[in-house]
């Protein structure tokens, strides 16, 4: 085998074992990145504080949770808040705030049990839990529990407490739902949760640290929402 040659097998396997290393990091760059895409994407529906759900995740489940609660023709809607929770930040800072956020939301995650029920944090001291497919008796005996569970938290400086505005939704069809589009949807969410949020003031006025529940029928959210009912005969 002559010199030429040698050389020429040499720099054929130097530049395949550059390429094989080239393809090789290259495909590790493109898993990196994915992995990265995919945990940007995560941490975009996420609260940073809490954990939770933010509002972004509940615009793209929205035909999720509509789906779920056609299921069974119901759907109800938990909106609290902290009470007093200015006062409690001005009295121990931002930081214990902030640390009482977080525990208010590990210890009621824990009450939710159903893979359809979304907790969001809806923004400041205010929270929602949707559950899909629930009725008003189910959501009432959670909110109870909830209320009484942030009573008993402990290891924050004084004792904090929630109050409530529980709403039920009675009435989804499928045949109802098949007939409405995505602004729709999002127009009849945003009109349930205003109603759930007008009940936690009204427990607000009437003492806080109670809950206040209203049920509704699917007829009544299309009107306030200002969707014709005639559309959906």
């Amino acid at each position: 085998m002559g010199t030429a040659t040698v050389v020429i097998i040499v720099l054929l396997i130097a530049i395949s074992a550059f390429l094989l290393f080239h393809y090789f990091n290259q495909s590790e760059l493109i898993k990196n990145l994915k992995k990265m895409i995919e945990t940007l994407e995560t941490y975009a529906l996420v609260d940073p504080l809490t954990g939770l759900n933010n509002r972004r995740n509940l615009k793209i489940n929205t035909s999720n949770i509509m789906r779920e609660a056609v299921r069974k023709n119901v759907i109800s809607f938990i909106f609290f808040d902290i009470d007093h929770f200015k006062k409690f930040n001005d009295n121990f800072g931002h930081h214990v705030g902030d640390e009482c956020l977080k525990m208010v939301a590990i210890a009621l995650s824990k009450l939710l049990r159903r893979s359809s029920d979304l907790f969001i944090r809806w923004g400041g001291e205010e929270f929602v839990v949707i559950l899909p497919a629930a009725e008003a008796d189910l959501a009432q005996k959670l909110a109870e529990k909830m209320r009484a569970e942030v009573e008993a938290l402990e290891n924050l400086p004084e004792g904090v407490t929630i109050s409530l505005g529980i709403l039920t939704v009675t009435g989804l069809t499928h045949e109802a739902m098949m007939k409405l589009n995505a602004e729709d949807i999002k127009k009849i969410i945003d009109t349930m949760i205003n109603k759930a949020d007008k009940l936690m003031y009204e427990a607000k006025n009437g003492g806080r640290n109670q809950a206040v529940s209203d049920e509704v029928s699917f007829e009544g959210i299309l009107v306030d929402a200002k969707i014709l009912i005639e559309t959906l005969v």
